[in-house]
């Protein structure tokens, strides 16, 4: 590459030496407006007058070093590199400077010898190595910073300096061996920073180059099994391709030979648990529980495991009442042996969640929930966790004003907080089902920044479904009727919501949501575990609008559907290949291919 300019004149400026920078001066403000106006020659003037003053010597370098640049003029170049090299009495720094000048001219011989005599007389300071090796890569010279690297390692005799640094230059040359090795041999001698190495492994470790990764990794532990960074490391490696069997089998192994205060089992178990692997989450935290009350999250695990067990119930395609009953004999027995404030109190919430949304009977949820807000001094936390939830259960009810006010006092009380932005979020959604959609796009909008995640896209889509589809029609009727069956379906009355929709359908035929309505459909019918059915509705979408915004997705929750649902395996591997194929943009590519080559019989990480 033929120019740098701002990485440059940064590394430039700070090799330099720490002279301080001298008044500006007519002539430097002259200077740098020309530079910016891109009037070289001009700035070349007023920059060399500057430059030849003694007292600006080190200031005005990179100006007038890189007005020559946009110049070419290599000669004047040359010989003002010269002169800084023997006013400085040997900074290699002004070497490298002239390799770079000589790549540009076209003469890499000359450059490489530059290069290479700088390298040769690297001085023994850490922070010039440093320094010359961040020059090289200025210029995309990666190779010599390496060789920079290296020989300041044999100068200072430390064969540990620089690992992160020559990690990150073996990540620009994909050399993904060497950045390992560097990175494992950081970690033996720094165990401290094992996440900054974890950070750096997922950003440039690429997803093909795990197998080698662990296989190094292996043979690290393997020799030298005291090392317990690297056998951490070896857990975040298997959590991070989610093979959490044997995240699970390592941890334990290391929480049985070293000991330790659970938090580790405890971390593994919650991302899994996310991961929705509820069979490792539970075996994790029972794991825990095993372990008995005296360890330090044991009531911790308790209540995490009761829940992790419902999620994994309400997930799998056939629970029954029974199972739910026993989840909430579970819960009030966890209520009654617990009498600590903030453990109960999120006990409370969580079995209101499963009275108000599996087993129906809102009522109590409600009931629970505000008896658990007149509790005094109650945490922060978990009361507006509370408020959000006994806003959805009022809505759940139909009775919409005590929602809107549930959820403004946790806006108002929490403001600036991902609490307060669910909050408006839910608020955003009621003004939504209550068929109020500008306002509800206003307040979306303002999501669209979130901290969170969830929340940002949560809100992108629902203004971006707003303002689609109203966009289209000179009426808003239609999307009434949608946004209507979308509260019905919420409020689990699926009778009501089938009405709106079929309605939507035989009033507006071919309309823009017509997609949309398969989709409420078949979510309905997933909801009520009428699986074939759900499939009919998705197979609508991809057969008739396989071109469209919800095929990608109606693939992929088809593909679900024959494999965890209906348990057909060949249809569930040709569905998942259809996505693959013909939707090679879609977010879910990356599951599918997992998934599909799972089927297939293929060899995973």
């Amino acid at each position: 590459m033929k120019t740098y300019l701002a990485v440059l004149i940064l590394i430039l400026t700070v090799t330099a030496s720490l002279k301080a920078q001298p008044p500006m001066s007519q002539d430097s403000r002259m200077a740098d407006r020309y530079f910016t106006n891109g009037e070289y020659d001009k700035a070349a003037i007023h920059y060399k007058k500057l430059y030849n003053d003694k007292d600006g010597i080190d200031y005005f370098y990179v100006r007038y070093f890189e007005t020559l640049v946009q110049l070419e003029d290599y000669d004047e170049l040359t010989s003002m590199i010269n002169k800084a090299y023997k006013q400085s009495k040997g900074d290699v720094k002004y070497l490298v400077d002239l390799g770079y000048i000589n790549s540009l001219k076209g003469d890499e011989k000359a450059a490489g010898e530059y290069y290479n005599e700088a390298i040769a007389k690297l001085p023994q300071q850490q922070y010039v190595i440093s320094s010359i090796a961040r020059k090289f890569m200025s210029y995309n010279q990666i190779k010599y910073a390496e060789l920079a690297y290296i020989k300041g390692q044999e100068i200072l005799n430390d064969r540990t300096m620089f690992n992160l640094e020559l990690a990150y230059v073996y990540s620009l040359l994909s050399d993904y061996q060497k950045m390992i090795n560097s990175y494992l041999e950081e970690l033996y001698i720094r165990p401290e920073r094992l996440r900054a190495v974890q950070s750096n492994l997922q950003r440039y470790l690429e997803e093909d180059q795990y197998d080698i990764f662990e296989a190094t990794l292996l043979r690290r532990v393997q020799k030298e099994p005291q090392v317990l960074v690297y056998q951490e490391l070896l857990i975040w490696l298997y959590m991070n391709i989610n093979d959490f069997e044997s995240a699970f089998i390592q941890a334990r192994s290391l929480d049985i030979k070293f000991g330790g205060n659970g938090r580790r089992i405890l971390e593994l178990a919650r991302t899994a648990a996310l991961q929705e692997e509820y069979d490792i989450a539970i075996k994790a935290y029972q794991f825990l529980m095993d372990r008995g009350p005296e360890l330090d999250v044991f009531v911790t695990a308790s209540i995490e495991l009761i829940n992790v067990k419902r999620d994994k119930i309400v997930n799998s395609p056939y629970y029954t009442q029974k199972d739910l009953v026993s989840l909430e004999s579970s819960y009030n027995q966890f209520i009654r042996q617990y009498q600590q404030e903030y453990t109960t109190g999120f006990a409370i919430v969580e079995l209101a969640k499963l009275e108000a949304f599996y087993i129906h009977d809102i009522d109590t949820a409600i009931t629970m929930l505000n008896s658990l807000l007149e509790t005094p001094r109650l945490n922060k936390e978990i009361e507006g966790k509370a408020k959000i939830n006994l806003g959805d259960y009022y809505l759940l009810k139909g009775e919409h004003w005590e929602s809107t006010l549930l959820y403004g006092q946790v806006e108002k009380a929490y403001r600036g907080s991902p609490m307060a932005e669910e909050a408006k979020l839910k608020n955003a959604k009621l003004s939504y089902y209550k068929g109020d959609f500008e306002w509800a796009k206003t307040q979306l909008d303002i999501l669209k920044s979130s901290t969170s995640e969830l929340i940002s896209n949560d809100a992108i889509d629902l203004s971006v479904f707003i303002a689609d589809n109203l966009n289209l029609d000179t009426t808003d009727h239609p999307m009434i009727l949608f946004a209507r069956a979308d509260l019905f379906i919420y409020q689990n009355k699926f009778e009501e919501a089938a009405y709106e929709l079929d309605g939507l359908l035989r009033m507006y035929p071919n309309h823009s949501l017509t997609d949309d309505v398969y989709f409420k459909r078949a979510d309905m019918a997933i909801k009520q575990q009428q699986y074939e059915e759900a499939v009919e509705w998705l197979t609508k979408i991809t057969d008739d609008f396989s071109e469209d915004l919800l095929a990608d997705n109606a693939l992929y929750l088809l593909g679900d559907l024959y494999l965890n649902y209906l348990k057909d395996e060949e249809k569930a591997k040709a569905t998942y290949e259809k996505l693959i194929l013909e939707h090679q943009g879609s977010t879910f590519i990356v599951d599918a291919r997992k998934k599909y080559r799972k089927l297939r019989g293929d060899e995973l990480n």
